[in-house]
């Protein structure tokens, strides 16, 4: 599965859980431990990144955070409908992903899109798709996918806490 689309599932998750989720876990479902992850760039927090955990021993299992103005997520863990903080014990492969903003006044806006030709959204398209190609990344597109990333962390009983430097997978 790509990283996109495990990423989406997991929002979605939480978006439609309400981010509160359920009041319970469904039964069978692993104890879960807090966890914290501070993402940074050689020291400087990285904003608005996701950190998603993927465990082979808990393949129903979502782990999943957004980090603050301080590069810190605090990791929720979704089982069905339930969503609550922490993540289950175990050993778990980590994505880190950032996508780039657009500089404003690039993007048309959807009436603006409405009132052009097809072959001026084409080029519109194409100008927005090099644009983005253009933007440097914050976090290395390796760390973005399953396969690729080299981070593993093994979540422990008790309060967990981990930090992610992107500069040294560059």
């Amino acid at each position: 599965m790509k990283i996109r689309t495990l990423v989406i599932i997991l929002t979605a998750g939480l978006i439609v859980a309400g981010c509160g989720g359920g009041t319970s876990k469904p039964p069978g479902s692993p104890p879960v431990f807090p966890v914290k992850v501070t993402v940074v760039d050689g020291g400087t927090p990285i904003q608005n990144a996701s950190v998603t955990f993927v465990y082979a021993e808990h393949p129903t299992a979502g782990t999943v955070g957004f980090t603050d103005a301080n590069g810190v997520a605090e990791m929720r863990s979704i089982f069905g409908s339930y969503v609550g903080p922490g993540a289950p014990a175990g050993r778990c492969k980590v994505i880190v992903t950032k996508e780039p903003m657009l500089p404003d006044g690039v993007a048309k806006s959807s009436e603006e899109m409405d009132t052009m030709s097809e072959s001026e959204v084409r080029a519109h398209q194409a100008q927005v798709a090099r644009t983005l190609a253009a933007l440097p990344r914050e976090v290395p597109p390796s760390l973005s996918d399953i396969v690729t990333t080299p981070i593993e962390f093994e979540v422990m009983k008790g309060r967990n806490d981990f930090t992610i430097d992107v500069s040294q997978h560059r």
